[in-house]
C-alpha cells in the first residue's frame, strides 16, 4: 500500500499547471522509469511533487518521501515558489505573478518585523534600501518592469471578475481591451 499524502489546494495552485502535454509526458516518464525524485513534505503535506503523486498513486507505482520543516505556511509557501524559479520554463508572466505572490508573502514578514521593532524605523545604515519589486524580479529572472506589468494585468484580471459578477458589460469590454494591449506588451 502506497503511503497517503494530503494535498492543500493552496499548496498546489501557487504554481502554474503543467500544460496538458507536460502533464502526459510526466505519466509517461514515471510509467517508464519510476518516480525519481523525492516528494518534499512537511507534516504529512506535500509541498512540492503533486503531479508525480497523483500519477504514483493512480498507478501504484512506489515513491520516496523527504520530510522538510517549515515555522509556518507562508514560510512552505515562500519555498515552494522559490523553487519553481529553478526548476520549470515558466514565461515571463507567469514568473511575474508567482513572483508578486512572492512579494505578498515577504511583506506580510517585513510588516511583522516593523511591528516587533515598535513600528517604522528610520535607516540607520549607509547601504541603499533594498528595492523589494527589484528584488523580487531578480529572484524571478525577470525585469522589474515585467513585474510590474504582471502586477498590472493581475489587477486586470480582479477587475474583469468584478465587471462580470456585476454585469458591468460595457467596463467589461473596455478592460479587456486595454488587457489585450498589455498582452501584447508582453510579446
Amino acid at each position: 500500500m502506497l503511503l497517503q499524502l494530503t494535498i492543500d489546494p493552496e499548496f498546489k495552485n501557487l504554481i502554474p499547471p503543467l500544460a496538458p502535454d507536460e502533464y502526459q509526458q510526466l505519466e509517461q516518464n514515471i510509467l517508464n522509469d519510476g518516480c525519481l525524485h523525492e516528494l518534499i513534505v512537511w507534516d504529512g503535506t506535500i509541498i512540492d511533487g503533486h503531479n508525480r503523486y497523483e500519477k504514483c498513486q493512480k498507478h501504484s507505482i512506489p515513491f520516496k518521501v523527504r520530510n522538510w520543516h517549515f515555522g509556518s505556511r507562508d514560510e512552505a509557501k515562500e519555498w515552494i515558489m522559490r523553487n519553481q524559479f529553478g526548476r520549470r520554463n515558466l514565461s515571463d508572466y507567469q514568473r511575474s505573478v508567482l513572483a508578486l505572490r512572492l512579494k505578498e508573502i515577504i511583506a506580510v514578514r517585513a510588516k511583522e518585523k516593523q511591528r516587533e521593532a515598535g513600528g517604522a524605523v528610520i535607516q540607520k545604515s549607509d547601504k541603499p534600501p533594498i528595492r523589494t519589486d527589484k528584488e523580487i524580479a531578480k529572484a524571478a529572472g525577470v525585469s522589474h518592469d515585467t513585474i510590474r506589468k504582471g502586477g498590472e494585468f493581475r489587477d486586470m484580471k480582479w477587475i474583469i471578475e468584478k465587471c462580470r459578477e456585476s454585469y458591468a458589460f460595457s467596463v467589461l469590454v473596455t478592460v479587456i481591451g486595454i488587457c489585450l494591449m498589455i498582452l501584447i506588451a508582453f510579446k
